[in-house]
């Protein structure tokens, strides 16, 4: 996390949201609702987005 941008680590360290809201579930039986499970969807969805465009940008600034 150190070696990489801001930009590209800040939605992975948003992944604690969901790990919380699993051990909710987990520990206490509080199952997350339709809005959390959404929310929890567009961070995802972000984060592999973010990481798939970063891996495209990186491979084409690569020299051959």
């Amino acid at each position: 996390m150190a070696r990489a941008d801001a930009s590209f680590v800040a939605p992975f360290s948003y992944a604690t949201l969901i790990f919380a809201a699993l051990y909710d579930a987990l520990f206490y039986k509080a199952f997350p609702d339709l809005i959390t499970c959404i929310g929890a969807s567009i961070i995802v969805g972000g984060a592999v987005l973010l990481a798939v465009r970063e891996a495209r940008h990186a491979s084409s600034r690569e020299p051959r």
